[in-house]
Parts: C-alpha cells; sequence; structure tokens
C-alpha cells in the first residue's frame, strides 16, 4: 500500500503595520499569502494615520476570508 503525500496548506502570515509617525505619510497594512508551490501573494492596503481601526478591522476581515478560502479548498 502506498502512503499518501502529505500536502502541506497554504500559510497565512499574521497581519503586519508600516505605520509612519509623520501625520501626512502613508501607511500600509497587510498579509502574505505561502502556497505549496512556492507562489507568494502579498495582500496589501495603504491608508491614512487616523483611519488606522477602520483600516486595521477590514484587514482583519480580509485575512479571515483567505483563510476560510484556503480551508475550503481542501
Amino acid at each position: 500500500m502506498m502512503k499518501k503525500k502529505a500536502v502541506i496548506p497554504a500559510q497565512v502570515s499574521e497581519i503586519f503595520s508600516s505605520y509612519q509617525e509623520s501625520e501626512d505619510a502613508t501607511c500600509y497594512l497587510g498579509f502574505t499569502i505561502s502556497y505549496p508551490d512556492g507562489r507568494i501573494e502579498n495582500v496589501t492596503m495603504e491608508y491614512q494615520r487616523e483611519e488606522f481601526e477602520q483600516a486595521m478591522a477590514l484587514m482583519k476581515i480580509r485575512r479571515a476570508r483567505a483563510i476560510k478560502n484556503i480551508h475550503s479548498r481542501r
């Protein structure tokens, strides 16, 4: 009997932030999806400092959807 090869699912990183101290600077949030075949997908969002809470809430939703899509493909 042959054993099935273990398929490593895609991996989703934690959300990263590039917060800028200057008031007029653009900031970024994002996460990375690493696929078993070697592909990497970067999901990023640009936001202004005063919009951090809203941007983080949206990025958490996008990350949760990415994880759900990965798990539904198995």
